[in-house]
């Protein structure tokens, strides 16, 4: 019977040592499960020893080019070459790229527009809004060219 108090007691005490003064100060805190918010991590323009430089900010190879930036066809992508919008759209329209387009204006555009393009979105309808998005099946946006509602859709902003 008095083993167990005993045993409880040492416990205890085994226990606490850890949260004496001087625990832990000489080493980071067990991390059972890592997180990506609390890794060791140099942050831009942060100071490092490991480099010469001291910087532990590098400047990428040379020759080095980005994927998300690098694009083959840039009238393709930006629809833009050389500074003037490109005249036509470079897809062969069929059934998937219209369902493909309608589904991307249902996630980008209709907030704004609407999904019938009228300007009515529930966006336009909150009352902070100081103007109303620009009907899509009216003459106006007609007139402009594929890449120019291309560049205004991918900006956020009209004409």
């Amino acid at each position: 019977m008095r083993l167990v108090p005993t045993l409880l007691i040492v416990a205890a005490a085994a226990g606490l040592a850890g949260c004496g003064p001087g625990a832990g100060k000489d080493t980071p805190p067990l991390w059972i499960l890592s997180d990506m918010k609390a890794q060791e991590k140099y942050k831009p323009q942060q100071e490092s020893p490991l480099f010469a430089d001291h910087s532990a900010s590098r400047k990428p190879v040379t020759g080095t080019v980005a994927r998300e930036t690098y694009f083959e066809d840039e009238g393709y992508h930006f629809g833009i070459v050389g500074g003037q919008y490109v005249g036509k759209n470079p897809l062969e329209l069929n059934e998937k790229v219209l369902a493909h387009g309608q589904k991307k204006f249902n996630v980008y555009c209709a907030p704004c527009h609407d999904r019938t393009a009228s300007g009515g979105g529930i966006v336009a309808s909150a009352p902070a809004r100081p103007s109303s998005p620009p009907t899509c099946t009216s003459r106006r946006p007609a007139i402009r060219t594929t890449a120019s509602s291309s560049r205004s859709s991918a900006t956020g902003a009209g004409p």
